[in-house]
């Protein structure tokens, strides 16, 4: 399919947006393993999650709705999607470092023992309820879209039914 060439400074824009999102979260994810824990709030951990994941996740998305001339409700309605699908990915590894074998994930557990999660700040039992809250915003947030998103859904499902 051919876009209309005057879509593209609006998406370039938006890209530009999304790296430096992106590069603040990882600042933000660098900082924070130097603070204590007490230092630390849920909501900075969700937002370093969110720069770094869920905008990605967004970034493979919203361009497509724009070259579509999707209305601004839609693309809200995949923002929030991504927003929530990052979140799931980003707790649910939290949840396998700390509760899995290096078996169970082919890969060294307890890597991110000293850095600041999650789980480090609420343990287990909150951070499988907190994945579980944002999976159910992820779903809530597609069916509230006028196309099929089983795909979209099948993904946030499986980042938080993985095991490895």
């Amino acid at each position: 399919k051919i876009y209309p060439p005057q879509n593209i400074p609006e998406i370039t824009s938006y890209i530009a947006e999304v790296v430096q999102k992106v590069c603040l979260g990882q600042n933000m994810d660098l900082h924070m393993n130097r603070a204590s824990v007490s230092e630390i709030k849920c909501e900075d951990v969700l937002n370093m999650y969110d720069l770094k994941t869920s905008v990605a996740i967004e970034a493979s998305l919203v361009p497509l709705m724009m070259l579509e001339k999707r209305s601004k409700e839609e693309i809200e309605h995949i923002k929030q999607f991504a927003h929530h699908a990052g979140l799931v990915f980003q707790i649910k590894d939290d949840i396998l470092d700390a509760s899995s074998t290096k078996e169970e994930l082919g890969k060294d557990v307890e890597q991110d023992v000293d850095k600041i999660n999650i789980v480090r700040l609420y343990g287990l039992q909150k951070a499988e309820e907190l994945m579980n809250y944002h999976l159910a915003e992820a779903i809530k947030n597609c069916k509230d879209l006028p196309f099929n998103t089983n795909l979209f859904e099948g993904i946030v499902k499986y980042f938080a039914e993985r095991k490895h």
